[in-house]
């Protein structure tokens, strides 16, 4: 009889966590802002192992792999061993390759610290006093022209 509801609550617990994963993949990030405090605020680092989608693979593979042992004979706390590693196995490589695809990125935002010591040239004749036009190579590519002082 025990056995019966340690199932049930592994199967709960896998299900609830599935649905998460679900709404997250539709919905986008839900607690990412809230991780924030969790992981110091390194936005911009690249996913965090605090993210609702890696999250949601831990509780997912704790339930399934956890009603698994139980059906298989194991115990409680076996179940639960059994669950919580696996969900920590899953959600680390679920973290590693979102980690993975975000080194893939690249950006083409040119920050000010990015044109100091540039050379750039002179695109539109510049009137006494007005503002230049310029054009620049940074981060690797041409940028378009910006106006400057």
């Amino acid at each position: 009889m025990a056995s019966n509801l340690a199932f049930g609550v592994f199967v709960a617990i896998g299900a609830l966590g599935f649905l998460f994963l679900l709404i997250s993949l539709f919905v986008g990030e839900l607690f990412d802002h809230g991780a924030d405090l969790v992981h110091g605020g390194f936005e911009h680092g690249g996913p965090s192992f605090f993210s609702t989608r890696v999250l949601s693979v831990l509780v997912t593979a704790f339930g399934g792999t956890g009603a698994i042992a139980t059906q298989m004979g194991a115990g409680i706390v076996t179940s639960s061993v059994i669950g919580g590693l696996s969900g920590v196995f899953f959600a680390g490589i679920i973290f590693a390759f979102a980690r993975f695809l975000y080194s893939q990125q690249s950006s083409s935002d040119v920050r000010r610290e990015d044109l100091i010591g540039r050379t750039a040239e002179v695109t539109v004749t510049i009137p006494p006093g007005g503002l230049n036009r310029i054009g620049y190579r940074a981060v690797g590519h041409r940028s378009a022209e910006g106006e400057v002082n």
